[in-house]
């Protein structure tokens, strides 16, 4: 979807809301869903979680609070 030229800024934002929950969701939930806003979530989402050292943390947190 992040291609498609033929959907709006706010369209694709609100889809990328749409898929989204927990953390990743709370990140971006503040931002009111507007064409200039997709750009700012996607940056805000990249910095937040592609980084390696974060879904190491992340993945460890969720499977750590599974029960044994």
């Amino acid at each position: 979807m992040h291609s498609k030229s033929t959907l709006s800024g706010a369209t694709k934002f609100s889809l990328l809301k749409s898929c989204l929950k927990g953390r990743a969701l709370q990140t971006i939930d503040g931002l009111p869903v507007t064409d200039d806003n997709y750009a700012i979530a996607i940056d805000i989402l990249l910095a937040t979680y592609d980084n390696p050292s974060t879904l190491r943390h992340l993945i460890y947190t969720q499977l750590s609070s599974l029960p044994q």
